[in-house]
């Protein structure tokens, strides 16, 4: 992906190992499986990318990244369902594993595709931020986080 930052062209390369990829008669259905549990909802887009949200959707944000890199190679595909299989809840009742949205209706069909040049804006965004020389760097306020972080000496925590 292409970006500009600081003035100057850039290129983001994404990677990732996609736990599972399904053909269905829908289209593409992208799995990320995880042992925790994982919030499947998210109100708006935006708070993918927000400081404060961002640890609620962290599932969500990984699942569209790889559901970005599945439409990226597949450029024909008219569906990319993501969806988040919660290792604990697989033998409960009416447990739905596909990522939702309560209020962002561009996602009311759960089709990622529906939402994938918005979402991209947003991770290029979000990198640019990373990146520029112009935004301070700010210590996250959950100082519990930095407990085993390895760069803790270089900010001083």
């Amino acid at each position: 992906f292409l970006f500009e930052v600081n003035g100057q062209k850039a290129t983001l390369n994404l990677g990732g190992i996609i736990d599972r990829l399904d053909r269905t008669d829908k289209g593409l259905r992208v799995v990320d499986y995880k042992t925790g549990k994982d919030k499947l909802v998210f109100d708006d887009l935006q708070d993918l990318f927000h400081p404060e949200k961002a640890k609620d959707t962290k599932a969500v944000f990984q699942t569209f990244l790889y559901s970005a890199m599945v439409a990226r190679h597949n450029p024909q595909e008219l569906a990319i369902w993501p969806m988040v299989y919660q290792v604990n809840d697989f033998f409960g009742t009416g447990n739905s594993f596909s990522v939702k949205s309560n209020k962002y209706t561009a996602f009311a069909s759960g089709n990622f595709k529906a939402i994938e040049t918005e979402f991209l804006d947003g991770v290029i965004s979000l990198v640019t931020d990373i990146f520029s020389e112009k935004l301070p760097f700010n210590q996250t306020a959950e100082t519990k986080n930095c407990e085993y972080c390895p760069y803790k000496m270089i900010c001083g925590r």
